[in-house]
């Protein structure tokens, strides 16, 4: 990583245990995140 981290809110569709669907800022689609 070449600089720190930034801390932003993302919208949580579905919490799955392990795994999550998830929507960033400026984004149109959400996304699977594990």
């Amino acid at each position: 990583m070449d600089g720190p981290m930034e801390r932003i809110e993302a919208e949580l569709f579905i919490d799955g245990g392990n795994d999550a669907v998830v929507r960033t800022p400026g984004r149109r689609f959400p996304g699977v995140a594990m």
